[in-house]
């Protein structure tokens, strides 16, 4: 999938530290518009023209934490959010979102929530749930 990503025009003269938050938007904005789909860190690499070691260690440095961490950070976002104000099952919920295994999903969704993503759902969700 080829995704524009909108950057400033070359006739602006940015300093290091701002080319890195550049680099790191584009970043960000890339997994946001690819969350659903497979995201390998070679393509994120270079797409900020960077090596693979060289980009792990700058996005860990610049956001706090490493790849995998934003990539699970924003497809948890979506899949939260689609827990709280849908009533699709859990399974369809992870495969949306980017997990290609369910069970994947519920040990991330239970280590960043502190509980299972269907707990989650009888907390806050707004829908009847499927699931239940």
């Amino acid at each position: 999938m080829s995704v524009t990503v909108t950057s400033l025009p070359a006739t602006y003269a940015l300093g290091p530290r701002f080319q890195s938050n550049v680099k790191v938007e584009k970043v960000l904005q890339y997994l946001q518009a690819c969350y659903r789909e497979e995201v390998r860190l070679a393509e994120v690499a270079e797409l900020v023209d960077m090596a693979e070691e060289s980009f792990c260690r700058f996005l860990k440095q610049r956001t706090g934490k490493t790849f995998v961490e934003n990539l699970h950070a924003i497809r948890l976002g979506h899949a939260t959010r689609m827990l709280v104000q849908t009533s699709q099952p859990i399974t369809q919920i992870a495969l949306a979102c980017g997990f290609n295994q369910p069970s994947y999903f519920n040990r991330i969704f239970r280590r960043t929530h502190a509980c299972t993503p269907q707990e989650f759902r009888k907390r806050y969700g707004r829908c009847k749930s499927a699931d239940q």
